[in-house]
Formats: C-alpha cells, structure tokens, sequence
C-alpha cells in the first residue's frame, strides 16, 4: 500500500525537467542601479528567482560568476 501512496504523491508533484527554463541576454546600461553592485548586493536569485549563468565584458566570459561579482555597464554595443 506505501508503494502506491508514494506513486501517487509522484503524480501530484509538478516535474520540472532540466529544460524547464529561460535563458536572456540582459545588457547593463550606463547610470542604471545596478551598476558597480555585486550580484549578491541585487539578490536577483532571492528576489526573483534569477540565476545569471554567463557574463560577458569585454573581450572575456565569466562563466557561473561568484556572488561578489561586480555588473559594469555595457560599452560600444
């Protein structure tokens, strides 16, 4: 009986796949707030459920960034 207990519990529980997700490019102007703030200063993953995956400045990548990470604005794009 605990067996079907626990498939129906399954059943009731929404599946998230690994594809269950967005991905966007956000650009960082110039005199926004969030400029020269660290990303856990933002708290975008606590507030809204954002986690940046990929930063870009220059001619660099930062891949999964730290949460001390600084956003500096976007330049010549």
């Amino acid at each position: 009986m605990s067996n079907l207990n626990q498939r129906e519990q399954q059943r009731r529980r929404p599946h998230l796949a690994p594809w269950d997700m967005h991905l966007a490019e956000v650009e960082v102007k110039a005199g926004t707030l969030v400029v020269g703030r660290s990303l856990e200063e933002i708290q975008l993953r606590e507030k809204h459920g954002v986690n940046v995956a990929l930063i870009e400045r220059d001619d660099r990548n930062i891949p999964a960034p730290h949460r001390d990470e600084r956003l500096l604005p976007t330049y010549g794009a």
